[in-house]
């Protein structure tokens, strides 16, 4: 059974994004949102919230190895549901790790901080960006920033390109590589890295994705970034190494 499961309304790209996540070498399944009824609890009818989450999270299942990511895309085009407010609350309390996706940005309505603050409203907790969209000379989406190291994953005719941030693309990123690491030392017990920083001094690279990875497994903190799941591909080797991370911190 895979162990990372891509979830969105329908024309949400989900579709797309697993296929894009297997091809990444993530064992990904596309998994329709669960027909969900307001009772919750152990009597709770299938398809309630409580059984979503119970199955979202493997328990009672023998086959499910170690933690289980839940993926779950938002079109920046259509938005995302109210609906899902209810069963994400659940993922939250059952401590399901869960990456946030924006698909359909470069045709989308919405940007990057409007998909956060939507999200946010609308589901209940804050997530982080872990990687910002590019553009290039056209204004079209060409690439991400993928916060962690400082690195550019850009879209090229032979592949991706990755290259360093030069000291534009980092200084506008520092807000949010800022809330980012703010987000992960509240949830780590590391004493030296929180010293670290009360000092006055950011992470490693190394140091944030280890910690950032270990928060994302335990479900503590929710990351987000956009994605473009069809040729030319943008952004899912980052998103394919951020889940990949987050499922070996988890074992």
């Amino acid at each position: 059974m895979s162990s990372v499961r891509v979830y969105g309304q329908p024309g949400s790209g989900r579709t797309a994004l697993a296929a894009a996540l297997r091809q990444a070498g993530i064992d990904a399944r596309e998994c329709e949102l669960p027909t969900l009824s307001s009772e919750s609890g152990p009597d709770a009818p299938e398809g309630s919230f409580d059984d979503a989450t119970r199955t979202v999270a493997g328990e009672g299942d023998a086959r499910q190895p170690g933690p289980t990511v839940v993926v779950l895309a938002a079109s920046a085009r259509d938005g995302v549901g109210v609906e899902l407010g209810a069963w994400w609350e659940e993922l939250a309390e059952s401590f399901t790790p869960r990456v946030l996706v924006w698909t359909f940005t470069d045709v989308g309505r919405a940007d990057d901080d409007d998909m956060r603050a939507i999200t946010e409203r609308l589901l209940g907790e804050p997530n982080y960006a872990v990687a910002l969209p590019l553009a290039d000379d056209d204004d079209e989406f060409a690439g991400v920033l993928d916060l962690r190291d400082a690195s550019i994953h850009e879209s090229s005719a032979g592949g991706t390109v990755v290259r360093s941030a030069d000291a534009e693309h980092e200084t506008i990123a520092a807000p949010l590589l800022d809330e980012l690491i703010d987000a992960v030392l509240a949830n780590t017990d590391d004493e030296s890295a929180l010293a670290g920083r009360m000092a006055g001094m950011s992470l490693s690279p190394q140091r944030l994705r280890t910690l950032l990875s270990d928060a994302i497994a335990a479900g503590t903190v929710v990351v987000s970034m956009p994605v473009r799941a069809v040729s030319p591909m943008i952004g899912v080797d980052v998103l394919a190494d951020v889940i990949a991370s987050a499922l070996e911190a988890g074992n």
